[in-house]
């Protein structure tokens, strides 16, 4: 089932206006490497969509454990100047 879909379906369920920055989500884009075209996330399948986040979130959790271990590595040589430079 497409998202734009499922918030039709929850907004009349919940009798709540669907917030701004969801139908500017569901009008947004992203770029599909299979598909080689952007396409627009409300005609996307919810669990497409998922896998997009779930991709995103294990990239930024990537690059944080980088960015944590370039940040160690450089307080482990700033020791070491402060050490010979006393």
């Amino acid at each position: 089932m497409k998202l734009s879909e499922i918030v039709k379906i929850t907004r009349v369920l919940s009798d709540k206006k669907t917030p701004c920055d969801i139908v500017n989500f569901l009008e947004s884009e992203h770029y599909s490497e299979s598909l080689q075209k952007n396409i627009c996330y409300g005609d996307l399948d919810l669990y497409h969509v998922l896998r997009i986040f779930l991709k995103y979130s294990r990239d930024n959790l990537e690059s944080n454990a980088n960015t944590t271990a370039t940040i160690n590595r450089l307080e482990t040589k700033l020791s070491s100047i402060r050490e010979i430079t006393g």
